[in-house]
């Protein structure tokens, strides 16, 4: 579950795995509800700091699944470091990380962090920060034959053969991009019936592209390449080896990497009619 990739992402954390308390010899990071605090599960009096997330799932048509990860860090006033300082480190190493399982692939993007302390006047006085993140879901594209989507992959991969093209290339069950590997995203943006013959249908198809680095430069550095060699080649070939022709192509280095990507490449293929089965002649007698 994508719920248990996000236990272990937060733990692999070295300032989390130092600064928390522990609970059954494990830092104190829990679904939900954390354990109340007579369980005999605390290690030791000391319950601080200590975190718990849950996600909110919400329907997203374009993106199959879609979600919100909340993040609550506890600390009080006497924990050694400082709550601003794991919440930092929680937020840098979760943004932008990408999480595999039986039900696909999602990235966890940081949306923002609140502040907040007890109001009460015990001491020790409790305070925090709600980390809130969106969760994008990257279904796979790639459908029947002939497939653009699939041409573009193959595209992209001979001009970068190091990119990592997400939900095709296996990455493991948690992977961040980075400069030299950054990671390539491509979806179907639309997809509309153009004319129709006896030999052939053609379709227009519209596709997005999301190519994900920590710096912009390298970013910008991929989809120069990739316009570049997909304007000289002019067309991209599908899984059926019919071509894709590129009639227009775009980016914007401007545009939200995560939620819309850069890049859109416009084009057109065609549909070859299958041949209904018909009866066969056998045994055929020729009169001369």
């Amino acid at each position: 579950m994508v719920e248990d990739l996000i236990y272990r992402a937060i733990n692999r954390v070295p300032l989390v795995r130092e600064t928390m308390a522990k609970y059954k010899g494990n830092p104190a990071v829990f679904y939900q509800i954390a354990p109340n605090d007579e369980d005999p599960g605390w290690d030791s009096d000391r319950m601080y700091p200590r975190m718990d997330y849950g996600i909110d799932w919400q329907a997203n048509p374009e993106r199959k699944t879609a979600g919100a990860l909340v993040i609550n860090l506890w600390c009080t006033n006497e924990s050694k470091t400082p709550p601003e300082e794991i919440a930092g480190v929680v937020q840098t190493e979760l943004s932008e990380l990408f999480l595999t399982d039986e039900s696909g692939t999602f990235c966890i993007v940081w949306s923002r962090s609140d502040y907040f302390e007890s109001a009460s006047e015990k001491e020790p006085k409790t305070d925090g920060y709600t980390l809130l993140f969106d969760v994008l879901a990257f279904p796979k594209q790639e459908t029947t034959v002939p497939d653009p989507v699939f041409a573009l992959h193959a595209a992209i991969k001979q001009a970068a053969p190091y990119v990592r093209l997400i939900a095709k290339d296996p990455v493991g069950e948690l992977w961040k991009p980075t400069n030299d590997a950054p990671a390539v995203y491509v979806r179907t943006l639309d997809n509309l019936l153009s004319r129709s013959s006896y030999a052939c249908t053609w379709f227009k198809a519209a596709l997005g592209v999301h190519v994900i680095a920590p710096d912009p430069n390298a970013r910008q550095k991929v989809l120069q390449l990739l316009s570049h060699e997909l304007g000289l080649k002019g067309e991209a070939i599908t899984n059926d080896g019919s071509p894709f022709f590129i009639q227009e192509m775009k980016y914007n280095t401007g545009a939200d990497v995560l939620h819309s990507g850069q890049m859109t490449v416009s084009g057109e293929y065609g549909v070859l009619p299958i041949e209904p089965e018909s009866p066969k002649l056998w045994n055929a007698y020729f009169d001369t």
